[in-house]
């Protein structure tokens, strides 16, 4: 029998790949994707210099051959600190999506299993909680934590909870009622079984496909964050940070704004077309 079950899941996940591979946008996605992770764990392999090392004999120097992408105006390199902010930004991102699809998973799950009370209880709260604008939101959260990365991530987790509180609410409502949940709960399972063993695992495609494209989203908060100075602190070379140094130089300097801008602008572009390829490879209905 779990020979069966395995054999099954390994169908599953080769076809889902399968209608992935097709999607070559998706794929580009991935591709990127994939880059970016090689990048940010080989950073101190990769990038030519240290992220906080100092040429003073180069400050605000353009591209050129000892420095590709420039330097800004401490004299630390660009390049190196692109590569080393991908780290952080992929920090930013992965980590506060986890966090935020723990707390909504969590809210959602109570929500959409129990009802009555408790779904009106949590859903008038999550009405409340995004009535305020997310980025204010965020600032404020921010501000109250400090700055760090550590601090952001928590900041960015608990702002963005509640759409994926929603989502998984709205998974478990379509599932509830099917007739594997009434004979788990014929059998006298337990709530908490029937929510792990077997609600969970068929609601999660929808929160997969969101957790994607969610880590895009975080990383434009992070880089938000980073900008108006409430991110991670100098010298770390989170991209947004980057940003917000090269803003009073952008007139004469444009490739300081520039690079940092366009790693926002792929990452996030990457993310985005890879979730929306998972999208239609986890439910090819929705294509249809």
């Amino acid at each position: 029998m779990k020979e069966e079950n395995t054999g099954k899941k390994k169908s599953q996940f080769a076809a889902i790949l399968k209608r992935l591979a097709k999607n070559k946008l998706a794929v580009v996605g991935l591709v990127v994707v994939i880059i970016l992770i090689l990048v940010a764990v080989f950073a101190d392999y990769i990038a030519p210099y240290s992220y906080e090392q100092q040429d003073y004999m180069s400050l605000l120097k353009g591209p050129c051959k000892e420095h590709l992408l420039g330097t800004d105006n401490l004299g630390r390199d660009i390049l190196s600190r692109l590569i080393y902010g991908a780290r952080l930004s992929l920090q930013l991102g992965v980590f506060s999506v986890i966090l935020a699809a723990i707390l909504g998973g969590i809210l959602g799950s109570i929500a959409g299993y129990y009802g009555g009370m408790a779904d009106n209880l949590i859903m008038r709260f999550l009405d409340i909680y995004q009535s305020v604008p997310g980025l204010v939101m965020c600032v404020a959260m921010a501000a109250a934590f400090g700055s760090g990365v550590d601090k952001s991530i928590l900041a960015i987790g608990v702002t963005t909870m509640a759409g994926y509180a929603r989502m998984m609410r709205s998974s478990i409502l379509t599932i509830k009622g099917t007739e594997y949940i009434e004979a788990a709960r014929a059998v006298k399972g337990s709530d908490l079984h029937i929510i792990v063993k077997h609600i969970i695992p068929n609601a999660i495609s929808p929160m997969i496909v969101q957790m994607t494209m969610g880590i895009g989203g975080a990383i434009l908060l992070g880089s938000m964050l980073g900008f108006v100075g409430l991110g991670v602190p100098a010298p770390a070379p989170e991209w947004g940070t980057m940003l917000a140094d090269g803003r009073a130089y952008m007139r004469d300097y444009g490739y300081m704004v520039l690079f940092p801008g366009i790693a926002i602008i792929i990452t996030v572009l990457a993310f985005n077309l890879l979730g929306d390829g998972l999208r239609d490879a986890l439910d090819p209905k929705l294509k249809n």
